[in-house]
């Protein structure tokens, strides 16, 4: 039985204050002190030959590649018959039912019957009797980015079967995901396959972007989702769960975790526009004076449907290694912001309850309509939304005022509710600029800068935020480039209202505002060459990272509400933070931060430790105690450490010396745990779906 040891870890040689583990060089296999150059000659040797790199982004998707044939070369893949970038959507035929020993369903192989714009068309078309074969999934990502409710076991339901129907439709988000990466892996393949490559899926380094501001939860979701896809061996998922009857599906027991790579979305677009020139800027752009070069210092706004994600790097003119100086920042008021207003007024036209969101983001629009029929749901997220989005960019592209966004009104729709009915709700909104006329909602491009609102504000104050932390950093007046993309960012109408709002707000930088013509798959294209070529040496993270620990009691040094006596009779401070990384301080690709630990209390052969996460960025108590009995948390459990004794040990806990080494350079936390005793590294997890 694991012990769940938490805060029953001391460190009784520690007298500096507040605790801060110490930063130590990263040791190779051999055991030596790794040094810029032997990291540099391993890149050289490292570097894989095939690279495919999967953007899974919450309205549409992309992989980009390269291969040994074509090593200075990315490509994108079709995934229909034209676009290379397609909605994250997926229609799944049910197939066998999976039945356990009681004779209860606990599962359904399923096969993809479609997947992006073939997807959406299919499920608008099925018909009523047909909805029972399928399910239908799309715009999923979103909620991962909410830390606190993600978790493995998370759940959703099939868009086209109703909640309160006697079918099962709770399954699970990470098979989901898992069977949408799966589908463009095999979709790949066979592309390759039949341009002659005699290639497999283990023939290659994968990569899947994420958003930069995602915390840890949502980044070991995507990588899990990725090994139940087969992305790191030969194993592949085949069938969906039932979430109310069995338990999640675990990963592949033989998976080779270095084949999969998870890489910042805005730090992966860096490189795709650090490579072009002038020639690659998008056409609204406004040119530079002299030919666009690589500038040295530049800032990313990785605008997408989902999230704003906002960092600043440097580059070592010589070198070219890439820092990140600024900690990931942003917010959710992406694209689909835009049509969540939309949303709000359709709602007001059909007479629905406004609390229940057609374009709920946290909810992956399922909650779109309280229908019995799923046909009219479909219709609704289909052929309103689309046709929507399509008017969206439109709108995005143009400068005219004096022009109508359209959006065609299915005829379900108004058979479902009546005309009467619709243009009763419209007297009652009482807004001019919206009309009805025949089967179409004609919205004028003045009140369609409303839509747009909130999305704009929300990327605003992010970029004002991000400009004015970086402003603090010496060499701030050097930064100067910001590069705009993302399928919203590279948008015309975000384009002018960044562009007008930095010459506002600061007026003396003279930014230079660049969008790539092919901003869309720029993440996909850069994540290829970040793989091919890593070249991050330093990261900044967002927040503090650390573990509870008791340390001896100094009254001189220790808050007296954190006294007190230990089994054994010693006088303590308890609930002491040691901080392994603190927020916003550079961490270099070859370091990682080391402290000894030990137990305070007998364990067993399975230690359990709980990883504490901060805002704050600066902690000395894992808890503040105000008033008697009032305890209150200064930072969060975000995951748990955990590791076992060697076979054998029969050592008093006091006897017993582990050293804890976090690595925070990649985009992922990486533990090791060495016990000291016998000077070995011992098998260590750091799982944050806890």
């Amino acid at each position: 039985m694991a012990s769940e040891t938490g805060k029953n870890l001391k460190c009784p040689e520690k007298v500096d204050w507040p605790l801060v583990a110490r930063r130590e060089r990263k040791k190779n296999v051999n055991g030596e002190v790794s040094s810029p150059e032997n990291a540099a000659f391993d890149i050289k040797v490292n570097q894989p030959i095939n690279v495919a790199a999967i953007d899974f982004g919450t309205t549409h998707c992309s992989l980009a590649y390269s291969t040994a044939a074509s090593a200075d070369e990315t490509s994108s893949l079709r995934l229909d018959d034209y676009h290379a970038r397609v909605p994250t959507a997926i229609l799944l035929k049910k197939g066998k039912e999976r039945i356990n020993s009681e004779g209860t369903v606990v599962g359904i192989e399923c096969s993809v019957d479609s997947f992006g714009y073939a997807a959406q068309n299919k499920y608008q078309r099925l018909k009523r009797g047909d909805n029972g074969k399928f399910l239908y999934f799309e715009r999923m990502k979103m909620r991962l980015q909410h830390e606190k409710n993600v978790e493995r076991s998370m759940k959703i339901n099939s868009i086209n079967l109703n909640n309160d129907s006697t079918e099962v439709n709770e399954w699970y988000l990470i098979e989901v995901i898992a069977y949408i990466l799966c589908y463009i892996k095999d979709e790949f393949i066979k592309c390759i396959s039949m341009a002659g490559a005699a290639l497999t899926a283990q023939d290659f380094d994968w990569v899947i972007t994420v958003p930069a501001i995602w915390q840890n939860k949502g980044k070991q979701m995507m990588r899990e989702a990725g090994y139940l896809a087969g992305l790191c061996g030969s194993g592949r998922i085949f069938y969906l769960s039932c979430a109310c009857k069995a338990q999640v599906q675990l990963s592949p027991s033989e998976i080779n975790v270095s084949k999969l790579s998870l890489v910042p979305e805005p730090e992966a677009a860096a490189l795709y526009c650090q490579a072009m020139n002038s020639s690659h800027m998008a056409k609204y752009c406004e040119k530079p004076l002299e030919e666009l070069y690589a500038p040295e210092q530049y800032i990313v706004l990785d605008i997408g449907g989902g999230t704003v994600d906002i960092t600043a790097q440097e580059r070592n003119k010589e070198t070219g290694e890439i820092a990140v100086i600024l900690a990931p920042q942003g917010n959710n008021c992406g694209g689909m912001v835009v049509n969540k207003e939309f949303g709000r007024i359709l709602q007001k036209l059909l007479g629905e309850n406004e609390t229940n969101e057609f374009f709920d983001l946290e909810t992956s629009f399922q909650q779109l309509l309280y229908s019995d029929d799923g046909t009219l749901k479909a219709l609704i997220n289909y052929g309103l939304f689309n046709d929507f989005e399509v008017q969206k960019e439109i709108f995005g592209r143009s400068s005219n005022n004096d022009a109508d966004l359209v959006v065609k009104i299915p005829h379900k729709i108004t058979q479902q509710y009546g005309m009467e009915y619709i243009m009763k709700n419209l007297k009652k909104l009482n807004d001019p600029a919206i009309e009805i006329e025949e089967d179409s909602i004609y919205i004028k491009y003045s009140r369609v800068h409303d839509l747009f609102a909130p999305a704009i504000k929300g990327i605003l104050d992010g970029t004002h935020k991000a400009l004015l932390e970086l402003s603090k950093n010496k060499a701030s007046s050097q930064f100067r480039t910001i590069y705009l993309v993302g399928g919203f960012g590279g948008c015309k109408y975000v384009y002018e209202k960044v562009k007008s709002f930095i010459a506002k707000e600061f007026p003396s930088m003279n930014y230079i505002l660049i969008v790539p013509d092919n901003h869309r798959l720029a993440v996909a294209h850069g994540a290829v060459l970040y793989k091919k070529a890593p070249k991050i040496n330093s990261r900044c993270l967002n927040r503090t990272y650390g573990l509870a620990v008791s340390v001896m009691y100094n009254p001189k040094t220790h808050d007296k509400e954190h006294f007190k006596y230990n089994e054994d009779g010693i006088p303590i401070c308890e609930d002491a933070f040691l901080t392994f990384l603190q927020k916003g301080t550079p961490v270099s690709s070859n370091e990682v931060a080391v402290d000894e630990v030990l137990p305070d209390i007998d364990i067993d052969k399975v230690i359990n430790i709980p990883f504490y996460a901060s805002e704050e960025p600066s902690l000395e108590y894992l808890t503040d105690r105000p008033s008697p009995g009032v305890i209150m948390p200064m930072a969060e459990k975000v995951g748990e450490l955990k590791f076992e004794l060697p076979k054998g040990d029969i050592l008093h806990k006091d006897q017993r010396r582990f050293q804890v080494i976090l690595d925070f350079s990649s985009v992922e936390i990486d533990a090791t745990v060495r016990y000291l005793n016998t000077n070995t590294d011992i098998k260590t997890t750091l799982n944050f779906l806890i």
